[in-house]
């Protein structure tokens, strides 16, 4: 941390200066003394079990805060380095499934859809420079962030979604069709994340496949689940009832396969957390890094902090004394 304008702190040394003479005497704090008793007896003084530390945290507070009021006249500031990564030419979409069956706790006691989204946030942060699209699909499909550079957007929208928030089933030709518009880059990458098979929409998902081939993109298609009976729990949305009970996870690999060979993409299988941590691995090796990066110079200023902890201090001080001791100011 650095002042911009360091004589300011000269300020401080008035502290010392006051405790020499207020040791000294030759400055005093002023009092208006109480006479409770008769005329020319001597004055009642009533000094309470606390009113020492009291006192004794009153006058530290308002030192705090003239501390603080002086580090902010001062202009503190912070300087940092951030990395800059140049755009990249590609596009990477993520088409996420959000069907009620994606509430199935299968990925080490975490639903697909949370094992899936915190594997997916940190990559994009870590990914500067690529600009990613958000996706979801239910019954019906949209395209809930287009392709940006601004990592927190996308992460925030990720965080947000919802289980059913789509509807029941898996429009996965519409929602392929749906990003495959948006693949304005040879070389961009869709990524469907799902655990189901087509069975809504009116688009054939072979069809949608199709069309990421044809604009020379690039579809990978992660299949999320075990199989067998698992545990399912999840807040519906449109009614907002808890649903839990039985999952029977059954759904059809082969189908998923196809539709990425439909695609001229690739399908790999998740069946647990560590699997899924291993596929985005390689993942990440797989999407293309921007070559050119920089390093910027940011500078944070700390005025604010420091004059709302002044504030706070003095605040403070004059609660203690006039709530807690009676003083009048």
């Amino acid at each position: 941390m650095y002042f911009e304008r360091p004589a300011i702190l000269a300020l401080l040394l008035l502290i010392p200066v006051k405790w020499v003479l207020y040791k000294t005497r030759i400055f005093a704090s002023i009092r208006f003394p109480l006479t409770m008793g008769d005329w020319q007896s001597v004055p009642f003084t009533w000094h309470g079990p606390f009113s020492f530390l009291l006192s004794r945290l009153s006058s530290m507070c308002a030192l705090a805060a003239f501390v603080c009021l002086i580090f902010s006249a001062a202009s503190p500031v912070r300087y940092r380095q951030e990395l800059v990564f140049a755009p990249s030419d590609s596009t990477v979409i993520f088409v996420l499934d959000v069907s009620p069956s994606m509430a199935a706790r299968d990925m080490d006691g975490k639903t697909r859809l949370d094992a899936a989204r915190d594997l997916i946030s940190p990559l994009v942060v870590r990914r500067s420079g690529t600009a990613f699209g958000l996706a979801a699909v239910g019954s019906s499909a949209a395209l809930l962030v287009p392709p940006t550079l601004d990592a927190k957007v996308f992460s925030d929208r990720l965080s947000s979604l919802a289980i059913g928030e789509f509807g029941e089933g898996s429009a996965l030709g519409l929602a392929l069709a749906l990003a495959a518009s948006h693949c304005t880059e040879e070389g961009s990458s869709i990524i469907l994340l799902t655990d189901g098979e087509n069975n809504a929409g009116e688009i054939h998902p072979a069809t949608g496949a199709a069309l990421i081939s044809e604009r020379k993109g690039n579809l990978i298609v992660i299949g999320l689940g075990s199989k067998g009976q698992v545990p399912l729990d999840y807040l519906d949305p449109v009614t907002g009832k808890r649903m839990t009970g039985m999952l029977d996870s059954d759904f059809d690999e082969g189908a998923l396969r196809d539709l990425a060979h439909a695609g001229e993409g690739s399908y790999v299988s998740a069946r647990d957390l560590g699997s899924l941590e291993v596929v985005f691995s390689g993942l990440e090796k797989q999407i293309p890094q921007s070559p050119f990066l920089w390093t910027k110079g940011v500078t944070d200023f700390l005025d604010r902090p420091f004059l709302f902890a002044s504030l706070l201090f003095a605040a403070l001080a004059w609660l203690v004394r006039r709530l807690a001791m009676g003083s009048i100011i």
